[in-house]
Parts: C-alpha cells; structure tokens; sequence
C-alpha cells in the first residue's frame, strides 16, 4: 500500500495510492468515472488517509484537489502526520448546464 489511500463515504471501498496515476513526484491524479463511479456527482465526501503517518515529514501535508473536464484544481483540504485522515466535502465544480457537467471526467488529485 501507499502513503495515502482514500474512501468515498458510502460509495466505494478504499481506494490505495497504487489505484491512483501518478503524474509527477508529488502529483497523483484518479478518474473517478473510471476508478469508482461514472455518476460521479453522487460522491458527496471524500475521507483522505496516511496509511503510514510516521513516514510523512511533520512539516509537509498531504493535500486534496477536485477539477472536472481540465478546469481549475480547487483546493478541499489535508490531512498530516499529527492529523492523519479527514473528511471532505467534494463539492464538484459546477457553473455549466447539468448536461454539459455530465460530460465533463471529474479528477481528484
């Protein structure tokens, strides 16, 4: 398993880092259509967790970005060594019709 994992509060099992692109050093990204859900607007929360807190420097956290279809990365939260898991509010980026927000891939990163 990863430094990170992730759960979909009521909506999927946990999800590893190894479940997850990594797309830099430091970046993962996971396609939520594909790895969980295409009814992606149906995953209201998200718990992010360290599977190993210790192996995390005190002085860095772990954040969480939600975009859908390439737009902006919006910043939902953290979790660090001392605060090793948290519960977030995914809060889909919206803005279009339901219609064209259907057809847009959410991603976490």
């Amino acid at each position: 398993m990863g430094l990170f994992g992730l759960v979909f509060v009521g909506k999927s099992f946990p999800v590893d880092a190894s479940q997850v692109a990594q797309i830099s050093q430091t970046n993962w990204v996971l396609d939520v259509t594909q790895s969980v859900t295409p009814a992606y607007t149906d995953l209201k929360e998200i718990c992010l967790f360290l599977t190993s807190p210790a192996s995390l420097d005190q002085s860095c956290a772990l954040g969480l970005y939600v975009s859908c279809g390439g737009g902006d990365w919006q910043y939902r939260g953290c979790v660090t060594a001392s605060r090793p898991s948290d519960v977030f509010p995914t809060a889909w980026p919206t803005g279009e019709s339901r219609e064209e927000e259907r057809k847009k891939t959410p991603f976490i990163h």
